[in-house]
């Protein structure tokens, strides 16, 4: 892999910076309201009901419904963080696209948790947000 490193300058760099650590907060922020919704669902009576139904396909619609009426949906997450992109300072910083990209990417990290197929979903750090969000930012690493 070769790195070639990003040369900006001090006010492109502040900007970026800002970028960045908005985007963090709003991830964590995000993934933190789809596990509190995530241990809803898994308290609810319709999950209990879904992990003792015999049939798959009845397990699957107790589940989905769980999800509807907890609003642990893609879209429901997205409206999440649109919603508390305009609330606050991150809105200055972060598009309406970008606040729904990492809405999606949280209730996907969630999803696993909700399925049991990972632990704890793991949360933002800037290297992470840094490589995800702005793949230029930082160094450059081309594909393949």
């Amino acid at each position: 892999m070769c790195e070639v490193p990003l040369w900006v300058s001090p006010s492109q760099e502040k900007v970026l910076l800002a970028r960045l650590e908005a985007a963090r907060r709003l991830y964590n922020a995000c993934l933190g309201e789809a596990l509190k919704r995530v241990k809803l669902i898994q308290q609810s009576r319709l999950w209990q009901k879904a992990w003792k139904a015999g049939n798959k396909d009845l397990r699957n619609a107790l589940i989905r419904e769980a999800c509807s009426k907890y609003g642990f949906t893609d879209a429901a997450l997205q409206h999440y963080a649109v919603e508390t992109r305009r609330s606050c300072w991150i809105g200055e910083h972060l598009d309406v696209h970008v606040a729904q990209k990492l809405g999606t990417r949280a209730y996907r990290a969630a999803r696993k948790v909700e399925t049991l197929t990972s632990a704890f979903p793991a949360t933002a750090s800037a290297g992470n947000i840094r490589r995800s969000l702005c793949p230029s930012a930082g160094t450059y690493a081309p594909a393949g």
